[in-house]
């Protein structure tokens, strides 16, 4: 991947199953690396048309997208810290260990406030200048 400081590094790192939300992830995916011109990179192995839409996107955007699509349970620290945002868009989680532990490295949540994601992610808010990641409730585009 392009080492650009300028350029903003989000990071999924989870199954790629429909639980996780990743097709929904999937949906805007395009629309974050050429409309908001940001980095990805995405880990995780799972359902085989997931991996394959990745791989389909990496190859596409070369030094943009970058992937290690299968389970690993030691990148995950290594991706936390080198990236800015972690995207976890749940369609239901009962915990929110990732975006705690992503948070330990200085990697900002954006998640969909369900289960634990809710309870462990508190969302911004600018006129008070208090929390520590964005939130979205409505599982669709338009809400995240």
């Amino acid at each position: 991947m392009e080492n650009n400081p300028g350029i903003p590094l989000l990071a999924y790192s989870g199954r790629l199953d429909p639980q996780k939300g990743v097709e929904l992830f999937a949906k805007e995916f395009e629309y974050i690396v050429n409309d908001l011109g940001a980095q990805i990179v995405v880990l995780g192995g799972g359902e085989r048309s997931y991996v394959d839409f990745f791989s389909e996107m990496e190859k596409k955007y070369p030094g943009r997208v970058g992937t290690h699509l299968m389970r690993d349970f030691t990148l995950p620290r290594k991706i936390f810290a080198g990236a800015d945002m972690i995207v976890i868009p749940s369609r239901y989680e009962p915990g929110g260990i990732v975006a705690i532990e992503a948070l330990r490295y200085g990697c900002i949540p954006i998640v969909r406030a369900t289960g634990g994601l809710a309870d462990s992610v508190e969302n911004y808010d600018p006129k008070s200048d208090t929390g520590y990641g964005f939130t979205f409730r409505q599982f669709s585009p338009e809400d995240c």
